[in-house]
């Protein structure tokens, strides 16, 4: 919460019980808010309306647990998920090494890679320094050795 054309804002937490949320719990986290104002930053306003910016909700429940799917083993070769290469500074070899691209979802269970080598995929880039080697576990994760 914070005051109309503030750029900062306190969290008031809720009372943790569960009532359902109506209107009528406004004035109380108006005025947690104002008390909250008060003690971190020594003044508050009564005349100033109060904006509810973001609202956080945290729930606890069972689920199922995930059934993972083992994939089998398509050997060492990874030469199938390399997209390109591209040369990159590595300290360890004070220059620019030429490094192979992979693409992550071309990776299959049982591929190894040599470092210096780049995994890349929509949402991450995995680099491998020089003196690495990584495999492809069969739950399709990737494990990084270091010191080869």
């Amino acid at each position: 919460m914070r005051y109309v054309g503030q750029n900062y804002e306190l969290p008031i937490a809720l009372a943790s019980d569960s009532k359902p949320l109506t209107p009528d719990i406004i004035p109380a986290l108006v005025d947690a808010f104002v008390a909250a104002h008060k003690q971190q930053y020594g003044f508050a306003s009564d005349v100033d309306p109060v904006q509810f910016v973001t609202f956080r909700a945290e729930a606890v429940g069972r689920v199922e647990k995930a059934d993972l799917a083992r994939h089998e083993d398509a050997g060492a070769d990874a030469s199938g998920a390399m997209i390109g290469q591209r040369k990159v500074w590595f300290p360890e070899a004070q220059d620019f090494v030429a490094c192979p691209i992979y693409d992550r979802a071309l990776l299959k269970c049982g591929n190894k890679i040599l470092g210096p080598a780049i995994i890349e995929q929509m949402d991450a880039t995995t680099v491998m320094p020089p003196a690495t080697s990584a495999y492809v576990e069969p739950y399709l994760n990737i494990v990084i050795n270091t010191g080869i």
